[in-house]
């Protein structure tokens, strides 16, 4: 239901990141995904569920909002930064897949959800110093 629920988002999504920009698009997503996994802390199924939906619409908001800026940014050889960009993307999902199981040994969901609240916070900072409004 969360997959649903972010892709069913994405369309909406894609008219506010035309008009307020890839780098903001970025920022709010991936704050309302660190909001959402906080919630997951929360020891109430409806808390983690809505969680979940919040933090996944996050990350297909971020996505797209990344692809995005690809074409803008990118002036010569686009098809090999898309293929770069898809490449990390792809990269950093196998180690968001098995990092999080050291994890939850040394700490259990607590350790995890830090770690994505680092990720995200980092991924924002990154965005808002270094893209550029194009």
């Amino acid at each position: 239901m969360n997959l649903i629920i972010g892709a069913a988002v994405t369309p909406t999504a894609g008219r506010w990141i035309d008009r307020y920009g890839n780098r903001r698009a970025v920022a709010v997503a991936f704050a309302g995904g660190i909001g959402g996994v906080l919630l997951t802390l929360i020891p109430r199924i409806p808390a983690v569920i809505a969680g979940l939906a919040l933090c996944c619409t996050g990350v297909f908001i971020a996505q797209s909002a990344a692809s995005s800026f690809i074409g803008k940014a990118a002036t010569r050889n686009r098809a090999l930064a898309v293929g770069l960009c898809g490449t990390c993307y792809y990269a950093g999902g196998s180690a968001g897949a098995s990092l999080p199981g050291f994890l939850w040994h040394a700490g259990g969901w607590s350790a995890c959800v830090a770690m994505i609240v680092a990720v995200q916070a980092l991924t924002i900072g990154l965005a808002l110093g270094l893209w550029s409004d194009t």
